[in-house]
């Protein structure tokens, strides 16, 4: 994916190729915090969540629809194939409906106000009941502050531990170091020093790892590595 950036967002763009619509796929690609790639409809449905290694980093879908080809039948195929994530249909129709869609937007728009859309549509689906990550032998319901460990079982986490783990699954494996940490959970605050980061780790490796004895010990969720920590998935 473009951007392989700590902490992005990632977005795709369905059948955004066309020259028309490059401008606009271009400034989502240069927008902060947010990792896009175009996919044509085909390339997005045949590879079902399940089945695709990176599924899971998808935040947001945003189709690009025009005249030619219905956006329902496109959208319909979209959940069809899993894919729950929220879904943003632009096109130059006006009145019109999807069942599918979360938002019909029209085109032109301004860069800023798709992008808060955008912004709105992630924070509120990561907080739904729906919302899932797969963390290697792991599940986290966002929704429901759980951790589903290996053997199916469920722990309760706080809102930080919950977002430590989703940034350190937007790393997609790569370790992110304490202060980056830091700065994306607490924010730039100088009370705040790396023994909070490392009790909060701790605790979660306890709760992943501590609450069943049958939990086999080579599936650990993170470990320390490179001054930091990464998922292990």
């Amino acid at each position: 994916m473009q951007g392989d950036h700590h902490g992005d967002h990632h977005i795709v763009i369905v059948d955004g190729l066309t020259v028309r619509h490059q401008h606009l796929v271009s400034a989502l690609k240069s927008a902060k915090g947010m990792s896009v790639q175009s996919r044509s409809l085909d390339e997005l449905v045949e590879n079902k969540p399940e089945q695709e290694e990176d599924a899971g980093l998808i935040d947001v879908i945003v189709l690009l629809a025009d005249e030619e080809t219905p956006h329902q039948d496109m959208t319909t195929k979209i959940r069809a194939a899993g894919l729950t994530q929220p879904l943003l249909v632009l096109g130059p129709e006006t009145g019109t409906t999807d069942d599918e869609a979360d938002e019909m937007i029209r085109l032109p728009v301004q860069i800023g106000f798709l992008l808060g859309r955008i912004r709105a549509y992630i924070s509120k689906y990561e907080s739904s009941e729906e919302a899932t990550l797969t963390l290697g032998a792991y599940v986290l319901r966002s929704g429901l502050r759980q951790l589903i460990l290996p053997d199916g079982s469920a722990v309760k986490l706080t809102e930080k531990e919950i977002n430590i783990l989703r940034f350190l699954h937007r790393a997609n494996g790569q370790p992110v170091s304490r202060d980056v940490l830091l700065a994306e959970i607490w924010g730039y605050n100088s009370q705040i020093s790396t023994h909070t980061l490392e009790t909060h780790i701790y605790r979660l490796r306890q709760k992943s790892e501590g609450v069943s004895e049958h939990l086999p010990l080579e599936t650990p969720l993170l470990v320390t590595d490179a001054g930091g920590y990464r998922l292990v998935v």
